[in-house]
């Protein structure tokens, strides 16, 4: 059977947007769990373009992950298929969320603010929690890929920058820990462009 080849240049792009990202757009984001989410979303003025971006960036972890994977093949054996699997579940959650919060929920803040409160139909739908829960596990897909990349040893250093920071970012910028969240939204995404500057001059195997 075929080997599938994956253009590592590619997925360091793809890298470089998710660190862009996380470091610029998502320390923008206003703390929704301070007051109604509707009206953090009116009153932001960079929702709309920080969750068309969630989009992009689901789209591109898939890529990123995928490079990261191929990098270090057959280092990170088997675990490295599992959580390139889990990964890509992520992925289409942050893709599917960040279009559903780009578009609708702008809407929704104006015409129909209960309807997206935390208690409303939409946020305690069962159906909406399994199918955009699995988003907030993102950052720790990338911090168990910069974990194995530190064990394979090659990488050792940016794979402990990237395991910490996405361990950081969930602990801290997810739910808008002040200071020490804008802080672990700079280092993640950091450590994400580094990776993406390593997958782009790296020799394809």
């Amino acid at each position: 059977m075929a080997e599938l080849r994956i253009p590592l240049r590619l997925c360091g792009v793809a890298l470089v947007a998710m660190g862009l990202w996380f470091a610029v757009l998502v320390p923008l984001h206003p703390n929704i769990l301070n007051g109604e989410l509707a009206d953090a979303v009116r009153t932001s003025g960079t929702w709309r373009l920080t969750h068309a971006a969630m989009f992009v960036v689901g789209i591109a972890s898939v890529l990123a992950a995928a490079g990261m994977v191929a990098l270090h093949e057959p280092r990170f054996g088997r675990l490295g298929s599992v959580v390139l699997a889990v990964t890509v579940v992520s992925a289409f959650a942050t893709a599917a969320t960040g279009a559903l919060e780009a578009t609708v929920f702008p809407l929704l803040a104006r015409t129909s603010p209960d309807t997206i409160a935390f208690d409303g139909p939409l946020l305690t739908s069962p159906l909406f929690r399994s199918l955009s829960g699995p988003w907030l596990l993102l950052p720790l897909d990338f911090a168990f890929l910069g974990w194995l990349a530190r064990r394979a040893g090659e990488f050792a250093g940016p794979g402990t920058a990237l395991a910490i920071s996405g361990v950081a970012f969930l602990a801290f910028g997810m739910w808008f820990v002040p200071v020490l969240g804008p802080i672990s939204c700079f280092a993640f995404g950091g450590a994400l462009i580094w990776w993406g500057g390593l997958l782009w001059r790296a020799q394809p195997r």
